[in-house]
């Protein structure tokens, strides 16, 4: 700006900044809209400020910017983002074995739980297919141990049943969740390949009513 490098103020910054900044990096999408300057200090004493995006612009040049907020001394949190490119790392831990417990997820240094805000057994299958956990006999948000601080980072996940993983599901930008710790995701996987099947009271072994055997 101006013919310098400078930072961006926190003043108004939100995902959809953080959309346009990821974007035009060819970084994928974002995640966090960084706003506590946790990527160190500015090189200069001088910001850009006020940058409204609505999320679908290709490069910040496109957003409005309030020229007046710039050249003034730093005296707040100057924005980052962290985008994703990648995979997500998917664990579900506080278990009986690693094939049931909370849902985690990590990207980078940011680590936490999963909201559960419309899952389903199709999120469920997602993570047990990744884990290589067998099948997804249930997806729940119970999880409710008190003495621990539960730090909920996803919150908009929409898979259709197919997918071998959680990344390939449609997400949402990690964003800070309104659910509590009640309400983060929990999973459980057969931890076999197979669910034992057997057809029951028909005229042979190949018709009759299903039964499933589940411990």
């Amino acid at each position: 700006y101006n013919n310098t490098w400078t930072s961006v103020s926190f003043d108004g910054w939100d995902i959809n900044d953080a959309k346009v900044v990821c974007q035009s990096q060819g970084c994928g999408m974002a995640l966090v809209a960084v706003t506590d300057s946790r990527f160190g200090a500015p090189p200069n004493s001088t910001w850009l400020g006020n940058i409204q995006c609505t999320g679908t612009e290709t490069s910040l040049s496109y957003c409005y910017i309030n020229n007046s907020a710039s050249n003034n001394t730093i005296s707040s949190a100057v924005v980052g983002v962290i985008c994703f490119a990648g995979n997500l790392n998917v664990r579900l831990v506080n278990g009986t074995d690693r094939c049931n417990g909370k849902l985690e997820v990590s990207y980078g240094t940011e680590r936490g739980g999963v909201c559960n805000n419309y899952w389903n057994i199709n999120h469920a299958a997602a993570v047990c297919r990744e884990l290589k956990c067998g099948f997804a006999l249930s997806v729940q948000g119970n999880y409710s141990l008190v003495e621990e601080s539960v730090n909920k980072l996803l919150i908009g996940v929409q898979c259709y049943g197919w997918e071998s993983s959680l990344s390939q599901c449609t997400i949402t930008p990690w964003l800070q969740p309104s659910c509590n710790n009640s309400q983060v995701s929990t999973v459980t996987c057969s931890a076999n390949s197979s669910l034992p099947i057997r057809l029951v009271n028909g005229p042979n072994k190949c018709a009759g009513r299903v039964e499933v055997y589940y411990n």
